[in-house]
């Protein structure tokens, strides 16, 4: 049955455009996705053939300046007048949140929005410390099953059609209590042309935002342990920031450390091809939740990575066998698996390494969105 399916995403920046591109191209071929998303990003999805409805300016940042929760709940209420005077001009058969986690705790509160609805939620992390063995504070895992009670409330409202996860396990436990239905949809596929390795991989690579929660102040640890090594930063740098990484940098180089650093936002492609030309991707994120989209661009290229020892990231490392998973605030045990990888080579697991991103293939892709959303799809691939 031909469905329009509208994209709703109010937030800028990161992956939210690569998302909705995703979506949409794998909604595509049999129903009618429209992206709503900000002016500026409705203009480069027009140019590539989506079907979108501007919703003005996008989501403003938190002031620093300023308390923060007051300002999520006025943006989160805002976000949610938004969405309902969206539906109301579109008119979609089916409305999917593509970032449901700043709203949901209101969402559940507001009326039914009077056509089927399915989040995609990022980060459930209750289940850290029992399945992961993730260490968390007591506050961290209150406020992580109070997320996850709202999610249980929303899978019972009546315009509730399912809840697109990113994590599997996640996925496997919630699927099994009453509700709307859950499935895992994984990271959307990467592109159907990748850039080859250069013939000599050289390094580490931080790839992404350069910002204080990608834990550049551990890697710096690590390397000025012993000299030498090279290590690339790629990505911008985050408001605030630019300081701290000078730092981190000249930490580096004071230990003997050749580094690169690339700031500005890359495209998919030359994101890409800066993984392909390291021997090693570096994710010492320190509080992350939820998966990485860049450890499934590296593995995508062949090249493996070291995470840290927390959560989704981890178990998924040592499960498929990609990289090593090491407790980053260790600098000489992070050292050691940065060195330990270059010296293994991207061969050691290249075949893990494709095995794993094949599983977030187009077609796989497709499939599980399309069962996520209740509408007839091939079968579906069995997530490993």
């Amino acid at each position: 049955m031909h469905q329009r399916i509208a994209l709703f995403d109010w937030t800028p920046g990161g992956h939210h455009e690569l998302y909705v591109q995703r979506f949409a191209e794998a909604l595509a071929p049999d129903h009618e996705p429209v992206a709503c998303v900000p002016d500026e990003t409705a203009a480069t999805l027009a140019e590539r053939g989506i079907e979108v409805h501007g919703l003005g300016e996008p989501r403003p940042a938190v002031d620093p300046a300023r308390p923060a929760p007051p300002q999520h709940a006025e943006l989160a209420q805002k976000e949610l007048d938004l969405l309902e005077r969206t539906v109301d001009a579109v008119r979609p058969d089916h409305v999917v949140l593509m970032y449901a986690d700043p709203i949901v705790r209101r969402l559940v509160k507001r009326p039914p929005l009077g056509v089927p609805a399915s989040i995609l939620y990022f980060f459930p992390q209750a289940h850290y410390p029992r399945v992961f063995g993730t260490p968390m504070s007591a506050r961290d895992r209150a406020r992580a099953l109070m997320h996850e009670l709202v999610i249980a409330r929303w899978r019972r409202r009546p315009d509730a059609a399912s809840v697109l996860l990113l994590d599997p396990v996640a996925a496997e436990r919630w699927g099994r209590r009453r509700g709307a239905p859950v499935q895992w949809v994984g990271e959307p596929p990467l592109p159907a042309e990748l850039p080859d390795p250069p013939a000599e991989r050289e390094g580490a690579v931080l790839y992404g935002s350069l910002a204080a929660r990608k834990g550049i102040d551990l890697l710096a640890a690590a390397m000025a342990t012993a000299p030498g090594g090279r290590v690339t930063l790629a990505g911008g740098v985050e408001a605030g920031f630019a300081d701290q990484l000078s730092a981190h940098v000249d930490r580096m180089r004071a230990a003997g450390t050749d580094v690169v650093v690339r700031e500005g936002r890359l495209g998919e492609g030359e994101g890409l091809a800066t993984l392909a030309a390291a021997r090693v991707a570096v994710l010492p994120y320190p509080a992350h939740g939820g998966m990485s989209r860049v450890m499934l661009e590296a593995a995508g290229v062949g090249t493996p990575v070291v995470v840290h020892d927390r959560g989704l990231l981890a178990h998924l490392v040592r499960e498929h066998d990609i990289g090593i998973a090491v407790d980053c605030r260790d600098p000489h045990a992070f050292r050691r698996a940065v060195d330990t990888v270059q010296a293994e080579g991207p061969e050691r697991r290249a075949a893990a390494l494709a095995r794993f991103a094949a599983d977030y293939s187009a077609p796989a892709f497709r499939a599980r969105l399309l069962a996520g959303l209740g509408l007839p799809a091939p079968a579906l691939p069995v997530a490993r």
